[in-house]
């Protein structure tokens, strides 16, 4: 069984692959999603620590993809928020 973080990483990571390459902010996609933005911050915070996106902070800045949605396992989001 999956927990609900799985379940919020993948979420997140079809909003952020449907921004096109561009960087998404944590607070539009938890809005976005109805996720609760604290817990979203450090579920892309893990799974950034794993290569899986990319942040940046600043104007212009946020999270994007880190390599193609084809790419990405449900195997690699388990893996990375256990």
């Amino acid at each position: 069984m999956l927990s609900q973080g799985v379940g919020y990483a993948i979420t997140a990571l079809g909003y952020i692959a449907s921004a096109g390459g561009k960087p998404v902010l944590v607070k539009d996609i938890a809005q976005a999603a109805d996720i609760p933005p604290a817990y979203l911050a450090k579920i892309v915070h893990s799974l950034g620590k794993r290569g899986i996106v990319v942040t940046q902070r600043g104007v212009g800045g946020g999270v994007t993809l880190a390599r193609p949605a084809t790419e990405i396992s449900l195997h690699d989001l388990a893996a990375a928020l256990q």
